[in-house]
């Protein structure tokens, strides 16, 4: 369960990077220096200076700068990760134009987007919609197009807290204002397209979610190039739903390309060259290729080191990630002592009931399993349920994979009565909720797992063949899980003494063997 890492990230309106004419010489030299730093993701220098000048800034009377200098070092404190520092300093700048610039001023609507942004990255989602919607209701008062923008950040929130309609609602809605404000060919459109293609990838629309990326990377690639920073990013977006879809090959050319490109313009260092190493080790680690993931997740985690030390978010997100190659490559105490580094982490920065902690208290019941450690492990699965309950509601996605994960570890233990109820329970969350058909067929065949482990096999074979034609649908080849539900499908209609069905499925199952061999092989020469 790999952590999604750098597929969307809100928008940060900031500061206007022109100085006010009030602002002292000293003071515009120290801002512009932290620009240029900024945008070449320097960030522990475009820290150090954006703090040089809000300390010039608290020399002169201008309110304007010294909000201006708040609200740069702000969102470096937010780009390296260093949520608590950066959340007082954004309340201050919001405090200071609401006084000079009056509540429904642009000045506001920028500093509401930019707290809600960071509230939103520590996993405060109560706290940071209303603001969002406060920006959104200032900015269409006054036309602005930034509602574009705003109306995006809303979006990736409510996507982030599952409610996958209400994103995809207006993403749409932003879109529909793109168009009609800047045109269907402008670069806001074109962020909008990716944002919208994000919303249905996280509804299990993979097709149109690929559909949309094109149009987006269709447009960026005219107006900026086909070697643009901005084109890497969706090319990453169209990697990612191709993995999704069980076509790691492609998925892998498209973000080697994205590298490419981030390296070439950005430099080796930068932190979206990070992202995109840490995206090209999930696809090395879903293809069983585990050398070249950690090899590219060390990549990963010495930029993210560089930048903004050892305790940041980045880094936990790195180790988490890491760990589970230890896992696949059973290196089971290096994997835990990751995993026990980034809840640590996680926990100081974030708080201890955190969305990011579920997944390391997921994989830490992965390790405790290999160990035997059966007590160990239920209690992490159960402690991921909590906090998924808590932070995404006991009806949600996150929840109800949480319980089919703890469901599969108590069919294992011969508890299957209590597993199957948590399955049951689970399937009627996938069935009620947005996105829920991407995991009902992983969750099926879990599920017929435990009905065969009893002997149900009739049941068994039912749930099987119901989860089969989805799996396949949505992986279309070389999926791991996929021919693993075909040998358990296999054996099952074997116990039932169905012969003729079992030997079709196994006969189906040797081909898409013999092909992924081929095409690794192939793979392999190019490589």
């Amino acid at each position: 369960m790999l952590l999604p890492y750098s597929v969307f990230v809100s928008i940060l309106l900031g500061a206007s990077p022109l100085a006010p004419v009030n602002g002292s010489s000293g003071w515009r030299t120290s801002r512009a220096a932290g620009l240029k730093a900024f945008e070449s993701g320097s960030y522990a220098a475009a820290e150090k200076c954006f703090q040089q000048a809000l300390d010039e800034a608290g020399q002169t009377s201008s309110n304007e700068v010294k909000a201006i200098s708040l609200a740069d070092l702000a969102k470096t404190y937010r780009a390296e990760g260093k949520y608590q520092a950066a959340l007082p300093l954004e309340y201050q700048a919001l405090a200071i134009v609401e006084r000079e610039n009056g509540p429904e001023s642009a000045e506001v609507c920028a500093r509401l987007n930019d707290l809600a942004a960071i509230l939103q990255s520590m996993g405060r989602y109560r706290e940071a919609e209303p603001l969002y919607h406060r920006s959104i209701a200032i900015a269409e008062k006054r036309t602005d197009p930034v509602v574009v923008s705003l109306l995006s950040n809303l979006a990736s929130l409510e996507g982030a807290s599952g409610r996958y309609a209400d994103a995809e609602e207006h993403y749409r809605k932003g879109l529909e204002l793109a168009q009609k404000l800047l045109g269907s060919r402008s670069l806001t459109t074109a962020l909008v397209l990716n944002n919208l293609g994000v919303a249905c990838r996280n509804r299990g629309r993979y097709g149109e979610a690929r559909d949309l990326y094109g149009r987006s990377l269709a447009i960026r690639q005219k107006l900026q190039g086909p070697s643009h920073p901005d084109v890497a990013a969706v090319l990453l977006n169209l990697g990612e739903v191709y993995g999704l879809q069980g076509l790691p090959r492609e998925a892998e050319v498209l973000t080697e390309r994205a590298l490419d490109i981030r390296e070439r313009s950005l430099g080796p260092g930068h932190p979206l060259v990070a992202d995109t190493l840490n995206n090209l080790g999930a696809i090395a680690n879903n293809r069983g290729d585990y050398a070249r993931a950690e090899a590219n997740y060390q990549r990963a985690l010495e930029i993210w080191r560089k930048i903004g030390g050892t305790e940041s978010s980045q880094m936990a997100a790195g180790w988490n990630n890491l760990a589970q190659v230890y896992l696949n490559e059973h290196r089971y105490d290096e994997a835990r002592a990751l995993l026990m580094r980034a809840a640590a982490v996680w926990t100081t920065a974030l708080g201890p009931d955190h969305a990011y902690l579920a997944p390391v208290s997921t994989n830490l019941a992965n390790v405790y399993i290999a160990r035997h450690k059966w007590a160990d492990a239920r209690h992490c699965l159960e402690r991921a349920l909590e906090i998924n309950r808590k932070q995404f509601g006991a009806e949600s996605l996150p929840a109800a994979r949480s319980q089919a994960d703890l469901a599969s570890f108590l069919s294992t233990r011969h508890l299957y009565a209590e597993g199957e109820q948590l399955f049951a329970s689970a399937l009627a969350i996938e069935a009620r909720v947005e996105g829920g058909n991407v995991e009902m067929p992983r969750t099926m065949a879990n599920l017929a797992a435990n009905f065969a482990q009893q002997g149900r096999y009739a049941e068994a074979a039912s749930l099987y063949g119901r989860a089969l034609p989805e799996l396949e649908r949505q992986t279309s080849r070389d999926s791991t899980r996929l021919l693993s539900v075909m040998d358990s499908y296999v054996e099952t209609l074997r116990k039932l003494q169905n012969y003729a069905e079992a030997e079709k499925l196994e006969v189906r199952a040797t081909g898409l063997r013999v092909k992924n061999a081929l095409l690794s092989e192939s793979a392999g020469a190019v490589h």
